[in-house]
């Protein structure tokens, strides 16, 4: 069983990955790729959800599982995670320039730089103001990057930032389509999100 701290750990991690700390830019047309464009441009425009999935982590020195809730509006977010058996870990709450941390049984963290806090407090890093997009199924747009579509004209494979990102399972909802499964991989570092659901405002 894993203990309470390695439980707040993998709070702390899920949360960091999480942060939906920049605001998107426009992602550049591909003219080639008329449907791929299209579908970018709408979910680029997808500025509000509310998701609920299952986070595993794997490292050479463990591997978790998490419960979290995400609910975005705008630029304001609010992140839950909680362990498999519902008990709370960790809540973050939100805008790009300032973030509040509540770890159960610590203290509260206040910070404008969650991938320096990531790395100070776990050795290593990952590119949180990214995944606002990949969470999505598109690339981000300030960063150069490698990607493969599938035969539906959705990403497949994409490699930004030192990361390789597959996305294996899609799920339609209203006019959009949108990942249910993203697995990331980053040397000893694999992460898998599994959302299993998605909430989209009937106004998108």
């Amino acid at each position: 069983m894993p203990t309470l701290f390695s439980q707040l750990r993998i709070g702390l991690i899920t949360l960091l990955l999480l942060i939906a700390a920049c605001s998107p830019l426009q992602q550049q047309p591909t003219p080639s790729q008329p449907n791929w464009t299209a579908h970018q441009q709408q979910l680029s425009e997808l500025k509000d959800w509310y998701i609920v999935g299952k986070l595993g982590i794997r490292t050479q020195q463990q591997s978790n599982s998490a419960r979290f809730n995400w609910q975005q509006q705008q630029q304001q977010f609010d992140i839950r995670v909680t362990n498999l058996l519902g008990q709370n870990l960790a809540t973050l709450i939100g805008t790009p320039n300032q973030v509040q941390l509540d770890i159960a049984g610590k203290d509260r963290y206040v910070t404008s730089q969650p991938e320096l806090f990531l790395q100070q407090q776990l050795g290593w890093s990952l590119p949180v103001n990214m995944l606002n997009h990949w969470i999505k199924g598109i690339p981000a747009p300030d960063s150069q990057a490698n990607y493969q579509l599938n035969d539906q004209g959705l990403l497949q494979n994409l490699s930004q930032a030192g990361w390789q990102v597959n996305f294996s399972r899609y799920q339609s909802l209203e006019s959009h389509t949108l990942p249910s499964k993203i697995r990331l991989q980053q040397g000893d570092i694999a992460l898998t999100l599994l959302i299993k659901r998605w909430n989209l405002p009937a106004h998108q």
